[in-house]
């Protein structure tokens, strides 16, 4: 295809020759043939797919008698608005003398579910019967994650959980909503040091009746200590870390939040932060689906709280408190203390003591000095 310029020599039986030369124009008026591809397609966690050439293209059965590449994908992109639907896509093809042929791929388009960077799937301890994970990012403004989870929660010293994560460092604060739980589970927001069974860890959970449980470990492989708390319309969960403080919010609505409870514990800088869900009953998965996620932080802790560099001796967290929540008078018992020595079977306080008081940013309010034999304090 071009133009060619050729020589023509002639030469007598003498050897007598003589020659000339003239150009040689080939064109190219054949069009290329376009044969196109009936396909499905997924979005990706951003709602949207960019349709590459080989989704659309049938390279096997298109043709041309010189060569052709691919000009025109129209539509390029597809979208949620697309969801379910067969989108017709026209195909141009071009070859090098500017012949064109097209041809229209039907396509039909799905979601892929996967999740969206940076969250990953982990499956805490014993999964049960399977953990699976879906995003959805055409349930607006936020998408949809959806956990069904067939590990079932039910002993303190590990957990068996499904949980969807990021790794955060320094304080954080994590925000979600609970769109469903099924009446067999729990659906919330943890953090902790590793996807180990016995990790440290804090949790607020919720199953959207008036009740928010909180679970926290203050000791890896120890059992972790699990407290409800009645709390009308707990739709939405927020967990907050600042130094070693881990606080619990709730709120009906997502715009004001209500305090539930802080607990420190000692944890390292980086943890994995994210949306769990687990059952009640072996055998019967619960399914949880997750809302208007949004994580932040990520920066230096602003205040990091020494941890205790005495054994815990197996103490646990077993001091009683009551009545809670309180406005006026609260109880502090010691009757329950465990010390964990074989020989030790005392109820009272057997050393003394210090008993700190904060508000519910961490900040101290007061401060008591607890005497040896102390088996109640009344703070008012």
């Amino acid at each position: 295809v071009g133009s060619t310029t050729v020589t023509a020599t002639a030469t007598d039986a003498v050897g007598n020759s003589s020659s000339c030369s003239f150009t040689v124009t080939v064109n190219d008026n054949e069009a290329p043939t376009a044969v196109c591809l009936n396909t499905t397609v997924y979005l990706q966690p951003d709602g949207m797919y960019t349709l590459k050439d080989v989704d659309v293209l049938d390279y096997v059965n298109s043709d041309d008698n010189c060569s052709f590449t691919v000009t025109g994908i129209s539509p390029a992109v597809v979208d949620c608005d697309d969801f379910e639907t067969t989108v017709p896509v026209t195909v141009t093809i071009t070859d090098p003398a500017n012949n064109s042929d097209n041809c229209i791929a039907n396509v039909y388009v799905d979601k892929s579910y996967a999740l969206p960077e940076p969250w990953d799937a982990s499956d805490i301890g014993n999964p049960g019967t399977g953990n699976s994970y879906a995003y959805d990012p055409c349930v607006l403004p936020l998408g949809e994650f959806t956990i069904v989870a067939g590990a079932a929660n039910n002993t303190l010293g590990s957990d068996n959980m499904a949980f969807i994560d990021q790794d955060l460092c320094g304080d954080f604060e994590i925000t979600a909503k609970i769109e469903s739980i099924t009446p067999n589970g729990y659906a919330g927001l943890m953090a902790r040091e590793s996807s180990a069974a016995g990790s440290k860890m804090a949790g607020v959970y919720s199953n959207l009746t008036n009740l928010v449980r909180w679970e926290a470990r203050t000791i890896t492989n120890g059992n972790k200590a699990a407290n409800f708390f009645f709390k009308p319309q707990p739709y939405w969960l927020k967990l907050v870390r600042q130094g070693n403080w881990f606080y619990g919010y709730y709120s009906f609505n997502g715009a004001n939040f209500f305090y539930v409870t802080a607990q420190q514990i000692p944890m390292g800088a980086c943890l994995d932060l994210g949306m769990a869900a687990f059952t009640n009953i072996p055998g019967s998965p619960a399914t949880a689906v997750f809302s208007h996620v949004t994580a932040g932080g990520g920066g230096l802790p602003l205040v990091v709280l020494p941890g205790n560099t005495v054994e815990p001796a197996a103490a646990g967290r077993n001091i009683s408190l009551f009545p809670n929540p309180t406005r006026n008078v609260v109880t502090v018992s010691f009757s329950e203390l465990k010390f964990g020595e074989a020989g030790n079977t005392s109820s009272k306080l057997e050393f003394g003591g210090t008993v700190r008081l904060r508000n519910e940013l961490g900040q101290l309010l007061e401060t008591r000095q607890l005497e040896e034999g102390t088996e109640r304090l009344d703070w008012d």
